[in-house]
């Protein structure tokens, strides 16, 4: 399988993309928002974590939300056409 790139939203609906690597060596993908920036957290099968933030201006951090984006065999929003064309943090809820 192909690395698979994921767009997050910072508060504003400004768009950076991320490459979060390879579907089959990751066991979950978590999404934390803060103050309406989306924050990534990635999970690969041998127990390392990559984190990826959508704002580097962001002052305070207000929790908005948490969700599972991707698990393997449970839940996978990358398969959803409605969350991967969101145009914001905001958008699917």
């Amino acid at each position: 399988m192909e690395n698979f790139n994921i767009e997050l939203f910072d508060y504003q609906g400004n768009k950076t993309t991320v490459d979060i690597g390879n579907l089959d060596d990751i066991y979950l993908i978590q999404m934390l928002v803060f103050s309406g920036d989306e924050t990534l957290i990635v999970v690969h099968n041998d127990g390392s974590v990559e984190y990826f933030d959508s704002s580097s201006t962001r002052h305070e951090d207000y929790f908005d939300r948490y969700y599972i984006v991707y698990m393997p065999n449970r839940k996978n929003l990358l398969a959803n056409d409605n969350w991967l064309n969101r145009e914001d943090s905001y958008g699917m809820w």
